[in-house]
């Protein structure tokens, strides 16, 4: 069994909105006690119970929680053989990235004249390029 932080978002307001998931890679349901699942923000002031039923295979999206873009939110879930995991988001946590969402491509540098490669950095966070092969 597997706790992740899928994703987090900019909701305004200096608000970010961390999106957290599981793997049970189990065939079953898992059920917890609640006090088991506890979710902490506000600069660990404030605690509240995050999902306990964990049904089988993958959600990427199990819950979300709002925290201030200064903070940081933690996910601790406690399994019934006493294995502790943890997973936690703050601003620079990796962002989730809508069906309709540009990538904010920006060129890195100019390529020569009648040259046929470029590099482009993504969003400040990724790299792409495209890499060709000549034949011999």
């Amino acid at each position: 069994m597997d706790i992740v932080l899928s994703c987090t978002e900019y909701v305004g307001d200096g608000k970010i909105l961390a999106h957290f998931g599981y793997e049970n890679k189990g065939k079953k349901t898992l059920v917890i006690d609640e006090s088991g699942s506890v979710v902490t923000y506000n600069h660990g002031q404030a605690k509240k119970y995050g999902i306990y039923t964990f049904e089988p295979g993958v959600k990427e999206k199990a819950f979300s929680q709002e925290f201030d873009h200064k903070d940081r939110v933690e996910w601790t879930v406690v399994f019934p053989d006493g294995t502790e995991k943890t997973t936690d988001a703050n601003i620079n946590s990796n962002h989730c990235r809508g069906a309709q969402e540009s990538l904010n491509i920006i060129p890195g540098y100019n390529p020569p004249e009648g040259a046929t490669d470029a590099v482009f950095q993504i969003d400040g966070t990724r790299v792409l390029i495209e890499v060709v092969a000549n034949s011999g």
